[in-house]
């Protein structure tokens, strides 16, 4: 059985980094599977077979697929949703312990899996979710090891099984400032079972793109 189901969401928005991107991905996976939905909208360009291409030549076991979101308001937001959503069903089809959602700008260190294992031998038994680091201005990078958190960005980050199976990604017009990362990590405070959690001593290069933000772009 492989413990971890790696997950990805992209889109041809984050092309100029894909390939230092899945390369790393190819260098860590090891005999777990990595899972990629592409969300890019088809009638402003269709990205999914160079996706595939580049998929098929760095990564050993993978599935891609292309989910086109029709949302006309929010349409950012929507795509995250449906697409971590959607990557969520296919890991409780699976047998895997963990969802690892690594986000398609986000450079994790080659032994990301390996790191991982050995922070959530030492968290304790109620943990729930737990994260690397990766972004200056959210992360405190003057911090070494685990502290306890209420809120786990999705760049590179580790669900446990029970979390993911009662309690889905979502959005909420509530607050359209809050992504799914956020609303799970809420949910999960609310409730109250399971603790979260950062290990500063796993940290991650960021490719965020310099100019225009994904929202603001027509993919």
């Amino acid at each position: 059985m492989n413990k971890y189901f790696i997950a990805v969401y992209t889109n041809a928005c984050k092309d100029y980094c894909d390939r230092e991107f899945f390369t790393r991905l190819g260098e860590l996976q090891g005999d777990n599977k990595v899972y990629v939905i592409d969300n890019t909208d088809p009638s402003k360009h269709v990205y999914v077979p160079q996706l595939a291409t580049l998929c098929a030549d760095v990564l050993k076991e993978h599935e891609v697929r292309h989910l086109n979101v029709q949302a006309d308001d929010h349409k950012f937001h929507h795509n995250v949703c449906f697409s971590v959503s959607q990557l969520r069903e296919a890991f409780l089809k699976s047998d895997c312990d963990y969802f690892l959602i690594i986000e398609s700008d986000v450079i994790p260190p080659k032994a990301l899996l390996e790191q991982f294992d050995d922070t959530i031998e030492d968290l304790p038994e109620d943990w729930g979710i737990v994260g690397a680091l990766y972004y200056e201005g959210f992360h405190d990078y003057n911090k070494m090891g685990i502290h306890q958190t209420h809120h786990a960005l999705s760049g590179c980050t580790v669900y446990r099984r029970e979390v993911v199976e009662c309690h889905p990604f979502r959005i909420s017009e509530e607050n359209w400032g809050a992504f799914p990362d956020a609303w799970i990590s809420h949910d999960v405070n609310q409730e109250g079972k399971y603790k979260i959690f950062s290990d500063h001593d796993i940290r991650c290069d960021h490719r965020q793109f310099i100019g225009n933000s994904r929202q603001s772009k027509d993919i």
